[in-house]
């Protein structure tokens, strides 16, 4: 009897990667959502310290340190010496990058501890690795994943190759191509298909796509899911970032910027960018706007404003070549629309929103709906749904049908059960099983893949390691900090304060030393237990008072847990800490208080995730006061400010900063100026590489305690944190344009 082997299940994955996110798509058009349960993954990957932060994780990294970040990688890719040159890429560029002996474009960047110099194929490699991993828990280890890939209709042979390097780096296998405009084309002709009478032509819709970095114009007819692209026109090089930069250079030349040092490539500069950013979208809404950058050069505060007169006389030759895209899409379609005229128009990305953009739409094609029929999956959505048709051919057919016949003076495309992909720019095929020797599917060769790739593989392993140092470093960080508490906790006359305050100041000190920066995983670990096995050496007595209560308090949980168990199993009622009624403020004070002190001996027995649930219990019991006395309020306020920095502590220990920095921030809100609260949110922030945010808090703190020695100590670390990252900047750039 043959052995039975399971059927391989082949899925069909959708993609267009931006040049702010990559979003990926089923064949049913669901999206397959991020870590985070967002719709989409940044196209960026961010370098910090030892790490590697790709995707959503890099994005407050590249926020903060933009020249430790490379942003908008499609952009990049087959990109040379010819096709970015200097003295024009470099005035976007944030980050270091050079040409190397084929005058092919690499980023010159610090990676785990080294400088190393990435293709742009490795860097969309990274993010493609995650992707796949995203993909691959979503749809099942056994499943075999084909990908077809949205891609700019004038996307080069070139860059086509280099999509495929990159996907190859990440093991993935390489994906087909199909243009932009016909995905949209399909994607509109199936979520909305029209029924026309027979023999009727369809309506004729204009389909405007502006993007962070790229235009495309689209002219389509639709008619009974039929869909027809008749013309179209892109711009690779014409972006929501060209007005962004032009708004830019009017500001800086308004405000005499450029000769206090703020330029695209510094940090004031990206801040100023993003601001640029920010009125663009206001002004889009409003006439005019106003935006204040705090602390933008020799720490002054700068207040900007733009008018929408501003913005077209700024963005003039931008609108100009707007209007001739659209032009030139509607030459392209004319013969072929039959006199039908433009119905509709559907707008997509960011930069269609301005009214500036939109009059000129109205302009060319007449003053017809305006609507947002597609939404950002759209693209991706399309290419899955051109695919499937193309590897199933006689397939009946679903709302959307297609056509490969591709008129060449006309770019016209009907979508009728293809043999082949519409696409005029589709480079990359996937391997034939059924053939002994595959066509080359790349640009490098398989030993440079193989290298490349092997690299890859390193770095993952890396991040591996540095993960776990970051989980140890955070058990060390989190014991002294438990210790120097306990110097004035409950059991603080068991500890010798002379003794143990010296210790933890030596503890302190080499966790912010360069031997700590440099330690290994096994390095970190005998650390961690040198500590913790001296502090008991030298607390022995209060480690085994602690010891002693934690056995009686598990004694009393258990009691407890059994003699309340059988109340509600003799009452029927559920656990009283979800009640609703109306009790006294003694009453609902004392379900407070038992759910905080059972909280803080979970904590103390290392149980992060109970105690953490333990204090979100007590808030809701706070949050079910009601008439209280001025006082009362007062109490209540200072109890839900306990309250969530304990919660902050258990998310500190449980390596959730995100979520430690937010219960700060809900402690802060209560109390804007309370001293502990502000010294966490700026660990907190120390941690996240965020020191100029942590330096604001330290200084709020230390003028309503100057002798607090924990906040003196975090403010000498991060003003030399700071100092180091500025001296690097500096090395860096004077690297870069050497």
């Amino acid at each position: 009897m043959s052995a039975f082997i399971p059927d391989i299940q082949k899925v069909l994955i959708g993609l267009d990667i931006g040049s702010c996110k990559t979003i990926v798509v089923l064949k049913d058009g669901e999206i397959i959502r991020n870590e985070l349960g967002g719709i989409s993954t940044a196209t960026l990957v961010a370098f910090h310290s030892r790490e590697r932060l790709i995707g959503e994780s890099g994005v407050q990294q590249a926020s903060a340190s933009p020249q430790t970040a490379v942003t908008k990688i499609n952009r990049l890719l087959g990109g040379t010496e010819d096709s970015f040159p200097l003295e024009i890429f470099s005035r976007t560029a944030r980050f270091p990058f050079s040409y190397d002996e084929q005058k092919k474009l690499c980023v010159d960047i610090e990676c785990h501890g080294r400088m190393e110099h990435f293709s742009p194929e490795a860097l969309l490699a990274m993010v493609l690795v995650k992707i796949g991993r995203q993909v691959q828990t979503a749809v099942g280890s056994d499943s075999e994943i084909e990908f077809v890939a949205s891609v700019p209709a004038d996307f080069t042979a070139q860059q086509s190759l280099a999509l495929a390097d990159a996907m190859a780096i990440a093991g993935l296998k390489p994906a087909k191509t199909l243009s932009t405009p016909h995905c949209l084309a399909a994607a509109l002709g199936t979520k909305y298909p029209v029924v026309a009478d027979e023999g009727q032509p369809g309506p004729v819709a204009v389909i405007f796509d502006m993007g962070q970095t790229q235009t495309s114009v689209s002219i389509v007819t639709i008619t009974q899911g039929n869909c027809t692209l008749l013309g179209f026109a892109s711009d690779y090089r014409l972006g929501c970032l060209d007005f962004d930069v032009k708004i830019f250079e009017l500001l800086l030349s308004k405000h005499n910027l450029e000769s206090a040092g703020v330029s695209l490539s510094q940090k004031s500069g990206s801040r100023l960018l993003d601001a640029c950013e920010k009125l663009r979208k206001l002004v889009s809404t409003l006439p005019s706007a106003e935006i204040t950058v705090e602390m933008l050069v020799n720490d002054r505060d700068f207040n900007f404003s733009l008018s929408r007169d501003d913005l077209s006389t700024s963005c003039a030759e931008l609108l100009g070549r707007i209007q001739s895209l659209c032009k030139d899409a509607l030459s392209k379609a004319q013969s072929l629309m039959n006199d039908t005229p433009i119905s509709s128009i559907e707008l997509m990305g960011g930069g269609s929103r301005m009214p500036l953009v939109q009059n000129i739409l109205k302009e060319e094609f007449g003053d017809v709906l305006i609507g947002q029929k597609l939404d950002d999956s759209s693209a991706a959505y399309g290419a899955v749904l051109l695919q499937s048709k193309i590897n199933n051919p006689y397939v009946p057919p679903v709302p959307l049908s297609a056509s490969d016949e591709c008129n060449a003076s006309s770019n016209s495309m009907e979508v009728e059960t293809p043999s082949d992909p519409p696409v005029e720019t589709m480079v990359v095929e996937p391997q034939q099983e059924d053939k002994d020797e595959s066509p080359q599917l790349t640009g490098l060769s398989s030993e440079e893949i193989a290298a490349a790739t092997e690299k890859e593989l390193k770095m993952q392993q890396e991040d591996e390691e540095f993960r776990a140092i970051g989980h140890w470093r955070n058990a060390i960080e989190a014991f002294v900090f438990e210790m120097r508490g306990a110097l004035s906790g409950k059991y603080a006359n068991l500890l010798n304060r002379e003794v143990f305050g010296p210790f933890l100041d030596t503890c302190e000190d080499w966790f912010y030393s360069d031997e700590a920066s440099e330690a290994n995983l096994d390095q970190m670990k005998l650390k961690h237990d040198e500590i913790v096995d001296k502090a008991k050496e030298l607390g022995k007595d209060y480690f085994e008072k602690l010891e002693e209560d934690q056995k009686k308090m598990e004694a009393e949980l258990d009691e407890e847990s059994k003699r309340a168990e059988a109340e509600r199993a003799s009452q029927g009622d559920d656990d009283d800490d979800h009640d609703n009624r109306k009790l006294k403020k003694p009453e609902r004070m004392r379900m407070v208080v038992k759910n905080k002190e059972e909280g803080n001996e979970l904590f103390k027995d290392g149980n992060w995730r109970p105690a953490a649930a333990r204090y979100v219990k007590a808030l809701s019991h706070a949050s079910k006061f009601f008439d209280l006395s001025p006082d009362d309020e007062k109490e209540v306020k200072e109890v839900k400010i306990s309250l969530y920095m304990n919660l902050a502590k258990c998310y500190l220990k449980m390596d959730n900063l995100d979520k430690m920095l937010s219960n700060c921030n809900d402690a802060l809100s209560y109390d804007a100026e309370n001293a502990k609260a502000l010294y966490m949110r700026a660990f907190c922030y120390e941690k996240k590489g965020h020191f100029d945010k942590a330096e604001a808090d330290l200084k709020i703190a230390l003028s309503k305690n100057s002798e607090d020695q924990p906040s003196v100590k975090l403010m000498e670390r991060v003003k030399a944190q700071l100092k180091r990252e500025k001296e690097k900047e500096k090395k860096m750039w004077s690297k870069a344009f050497a």
